[in-house]
């Protein structure tokens, strides 16, 4: 009975959950005045990085719905709320893998209509980054080549349980690749 229980108490405590949240306010994210524009350099000694838990973004991939607020944490609290980014990874601009995951009935329902050449958009509390989706492709959720978190270079890792319309854990995920094409570049040594 497992297989059915656990998916099922999953479900329950999401929804009877009460999360309290630290966000800064969309319209924050939203005015680009306020913001660095697509490219430049920024010491990262004048960045408020996120704890865990913060919202701190908003991702939008063009030619899909998806359009969610970005959290950093990837645990059942933050994947309610949103998108998680998963916290052993690197922030936009940094220059390594963000790996960034969602629900495939909420945040991630749409990710199958992210196509190669489609634009993913980064907005967060310090910057506008985009990345160019170069490919997508279906793993075991056990494939730890899926991703690579000590790439020497900028990249995105977006990913989900596939199928689709399953509920629950599923034994695959769908992931969505991209390479940056614009952004602030963070200076972490100063």
């Amino acid at each position: 009975a497992s297989p059915i229980i656990t998916p099922a108490l999953d479900i329950f405590s999401l929804i009877t959950a009460d999360f309290k949240v630290n966000e800064i306010t969309t319209h924050d994210l939203l005015d680009l005045n306020t913001l660095p524009q697509y490219s430049g350099e920024i010491k990262a000694s004048t960045i408020t990085f996120p704890s865990v838990g913060d919202k701190y973004g908003i991702l939008t991939i063009d030619g899909t719905e998806v359009e969610a607020d970005l959290y950093f944490g990837d645990t059942r609290r933050e994947l309610k709320l949103g998108l998680g980014q998963y916290n052993g990874s690197c922030f936009p601009g940094t220059g390594g893998t963000i790996l960034i995951s969602g629900h495939n009935n909420s945040a991630f329902k749409d990710l199958k209509s992210a196509k190669v050449g489609n634009k993913v958009n980064i907005r967060t509390n310090y910057g506008v980054y985009v990345y160019e989706i170069t490919g997508t492709a279906i793993k075991k959720n056990t494939d730890k080549t899926a991703y690579d978190l000590f790439k020497n270079e900028e990249n995105l890792v977006l990913y989900t349980c596939y199928p689709f319309d399953r509920l629950g854990l599923t034994a695959d995920r769908y992931f969505v690749y991209g390479k940056i094409v614009a952004g602030p570049k963070v200076l972490v040594r100063e």
